[in-house]
Order: C-alpha cells, then structure tokens, then sequence
C-alpha cells in the first residue's frame, strides 16, 4: 500500500540509543554532508541574500555594545540536526531563509537572534523526551529575551521594545516552552512579545503546550497533497512496509521541488544518508514512537516554498512592529 507522500522517521534506529551515540551518529551525519557540499552549496546559497553562515548574533553583539539596541527583536530557534557552519544558531532549512527575508523587507530597525547553541543542541535525545523538545532550550530562548530587554529598557527610554519569538521543527516546540517559561517567571517581558511564528510546529503531537491568548501566531504547515505529517491537521494511517518510507526521500515529487534541481539533489542527498542509519526494526518503532518523528521532504520546505518570507512579512504587519520601525 503507497502512502501519499510517505513517511521518513528521521533515524529513529537510534531513537533509543544513548545520548552519546545520538551526538556522534549527528556529528558524522553534517560532517559528511558539509564534505560533500550539500549544506553549504544545495540547501542555502541557491536563493540570494540568505545568510552562508546560519548564525545571527544581532542580540549577543548589542549585549557587549557593538551595536545600538533596535525597537524590534526577532529570536528563532533551530530544528533537530539543523546545522552548518560553526556556530550554527539558526540553521540551514529555515532559520536562515527569514533571517534574509526580514533582511530584505526591513534592512533596519530590527536585530534577529538565534537561541545559543551552547545552550540549546537541538538534539534527537532532547527532541524525543516524554514532554518534547528540550527544555533547556526553551529556557535559554526565554532568559535571552529577558536579558536583551534588561539590557535595551534604559537605552531605549521608554520606547516599546517589540519581540517575536519564533522557530522551525523541535525549535517550534522550544519557543512555546519559552512562552510558558516568560509567563510563569516574567510576566513583564511576556508583555513585550508581540508575535510568535512557528514552522512545522510538532506540538499537538506532544504536551500541546497552551497558546498565549495574548500573542498573535501564525503557523507555518504544510497541508495539501503532501502534508508535512509533524503539523497536519490530517494524519494518515500508519506506514507498513519500508517502501512507504523510503519512497518520498529516493523519488522526491516534483510539485515540493519546483524545478529546483539543487533542492531535488539536497533532499536525495539527506534521503540517502538518513536511510542508511535506520535498521531493519524501523517498523517497530513507527509504531513506537508514531507521527511524533514522521518527516517528509517537506518538513525542510519552509525556507526555499516562500514560507519564510511570507512570514516575514506578517511580521513586519503587526501594529506594533509596524509603529516601531515608523
């Protein structure tokens, strides 16, 4: 039986090993694709203006007063094994495609973040624990808002400082436990976020933390033909053969592709490596573990679909944000 766009769970063969497996099988993984020019070359460059690096440290440089506070701050946290180039805070997929797009539509008046990696790993090991996502991650996301406001209150005298908060995949996760952690510690700094932007936002497959009544969000889900199974509102039936998982991934369609041909050679290319680290129980553990690590192709659209600048520009839409850039 063929699934419409099939399931990937994304190297679930090691989904129970320990943390140290999972750091050293992620660690070969993006060494390997670095090597062979997939990350740097097919997954971002192909669009102009994305950032090569995958790194904004816009906050960190106001903090040690290289640079002057802005009015609006964007911070966004990564997905799983979303790396690139050292320090990788906000990802090759997603993160970096917004980055260029606020970038693009607002050169100034806004200082975009990632959520340190030192603090958040975007690991599998964290991404599978029985909340979801890494708790870490969601409190260093919350502490780096609370500090970056500390920190523009007084320099801006009085001036309201905008925030959104954002993120792709378990990064989605970690901004809603960033949301939860501002409430329950600094309700005052919850006052400041303006926006909450998620790309595949896993979260009803987990804890399904609670939505701020008070923050606009737009989600970010891929529906239609080929539904991004982590976010879908219309779950299929369980994949029984290994076909169905390794079909979306060897045979990418090319209504998710476009034409692109570099995007085509980076899915197969992710495709290849990934399926040669699931082993021979990989239906035991879909049937484990579920939808909770079903990834498709289009899982890692947001950035190159336009997704990323559609956002951008709901962003730059929002009353306050708007008044802050006047």
């Amino acid at each position: 039986m063929r699934f419409s766009g099939s399931l990937l769970i994304l190297v679930t063969a090691v989904a129970s090993a320990a943390p140290t497996v999972l750091e050293a099988r992620r660690n070969s993984f993006n060494s390997d694709l670095e090597s062979r020019g997939v990350i740097n070359s097919a997954l971002v460059i192909p669009r102009a203006g994305v950032t090569k690096d995958h790194t904004a440290n816009d906050w960190d440089n106001i903090l040690a007063g290289k640079e002057t506070c802005q009015q609006v701050g964007v911070i966004f946290a990564r997905g799983t094994f979303d790396e690139g180039q050292v320090p990788p805070n906000i990802g090759v997929w997603v993160g970096s495609y917004f980055f260029a797009a606020l970038r693009n539509l607002a050169p100034k008046g806004i200082a975009f973040q990632g959520v340190h990696e030192s603090k958040y790993k975007a690991s599998l090991a964290d991404y599978l624990k029985q909340t979801g996502g890494s708790d870490d991650g969601g409190e260093e996301m919350a502490a780096q808002v609370t500090a970056y406001l500390k920190f523009c209150r007084p320099k801006l005298k009085g001036k309201d400082i905008v925030i959104i908060i954002s993120g792709w995949s378990q990064g989605a996760i970690v901004s809603h436990k960033a949301i939860e952690a501002l409430a329950d510690v600094e309700p005052k700094d919850l006052a400041q976020v303006a926006g909450h932007v998620t790309f595949g936002d896993p979260n009803k497959l987990w804890e399904e933390l609670p939505v701020s009544s008070t923050i606009e969000v737009m989600p970010n889900c891929i529906e239609g033909t080929y539904p991004d199974y982590l976010c879908t509102k219309n779950l299929p039936k369980v994949p029984t053969s290994i076909e169905d998982i390794k079909d979306p991934w060897t045979n990418p369609p090319d209504a998710l592709v476009k034409g692109d041909g570099n995007l085509k050679k980076a899915i197969k290319a992710v495709g290849v490596r990934l399926l040669s680290e699931l082993g021979p129980n990989i239906i035991s553990f879909i049937k484990q573990l579920g939808f909770r690590v079903a990834l498709l192709p289009q899982h890692f659209m947001y950035g190159s679909n336009g997704d990323a600048e559609k956002a951008a520009k709901w962003v730059l839409q929002r009353p306050r944000v708007a008044a802050a850039l006047k």
